[in-house]
């Protein structure tokens, strides 16, 4: 039952999708006379997937969907290409609205040359996989819902979205946003780095929803202090900030400029000197 509604629901909504395509069907014979647009679709492999530690079967279905176009008709080389890139943007990151199905992952979408039955078409073949969690769930009668935790490396960071993606043993995930101490009102922005140990928390042990939290000392990046009293910041470049909580001493070790603004008034230090700009200065 699962498997005949997932077919059918990536079937259905290519149509919707996709209101050039004339034909989708399922596992069909493929005929000579082909009401063209047509796609056809098929479960073509499974192996297995990552234990979801819930005694669910596991299973990385691959599936390909072959986009086949009538060679006659005007620009069709433009038009099998075009229907192919709009096959691989619907399926990926798909789940069809199903349970149990993570969001699809584009492989890729290339001439398919494989069918002699369809050598008087152009067709290009688009390859996807989802993880997929078949069986009884061990927490299904607890109303628990699993969660996963991972532990890796920032490889690749954007600013401007917050988001950043991080490789898990040989597997690099999807842009993901981070955690921050504040992020409402009152906001706090301290970006995760390149190559930073974090950790990833995944509701519903779906790594596509998950979220990151940095980060854990590493033997590259170790901790910059020993000392219990001792609260400290230190910087790529060498600035550092420290805070001794038994005697009360704030320490700020700046690589090149401090600047103190209120207002109109501020207070620049450079390795050169002091400059104080204000409507009044006060010396005592």
């Amino acid at each position: 039952m699962f498997w005949r509604d997932l077919h059918q629901k990536i079937c259905t909504t290519l149509k919707e999708e996709i209101p050039a395509i004339q034909t989708c069907e399922v596992y069909r014979v493929i005929r000579r006379e082909i009401i063209a647009p047509a796609v056809f679709v098929e479960l073509a492999s499974l192996e297995p997937g990552k234990d979801p530690g819930t005694e669910e079967l596991a299973l990385r279905a691959r599936f390909e969907a072959r986009v086949v176009v009538d060679g006659t008709v005007e620009n069709s080389s433009i038009v099998v290409r075009s229907l192919a890139a709009e096959v691989a943007r619907v399926v990926s990151k798909n789940t069809w609205n199903m349970k149990n199905i993570a969001p699809g992952e584009f492989l890729s979408a290339e001439v398919d040359d494989f069918k002699p039955e369809l050598d008087a078409y152009l067709v290009w073949l688009v390859e996807w996989t989802h993880e997929v969690h078949t069986g009884q769930s061990m927490w299904s009668e607890t109303g628990i819902k699993p969660h996963i935790i991972e532990i890796g490396l920032v490889k690749e960071v954007d600013y401007e979205k917050a988001r950043v993606r991080v490789k898990v043993g040989e597997f690099l995930t999807n842009w993901l946003p981070w955690i921050t101490t504040r992020a409402g009102e009152d906001r706090s922005w301290f970006a995760p780095n390149v190559d930073e140990q974090i950790v990833i928390f995944s509701p519903l042990g779906e790594l596509s929803l998950g979220v990151v939290l940095a980060g854990i000392y590493q033997q590259k990046y170790p901790a910059p202090e020993s000392k219990k009293e001792v609260s400290s910041v230190v910087f790529k470049d060498g600035t550092k900030l420290s805070y001794n909580k038994e005697n009360g001493h704030l320490e700020i070790d700046v690589v090149d400029k401090i600047t103190l603004k209120v207002g109109e008034s501020s207070i620049k230090m450079t390795k050169k000197g002091i400059k104080l700009k204000a409507k009044r200065i006060d010396l005592n």
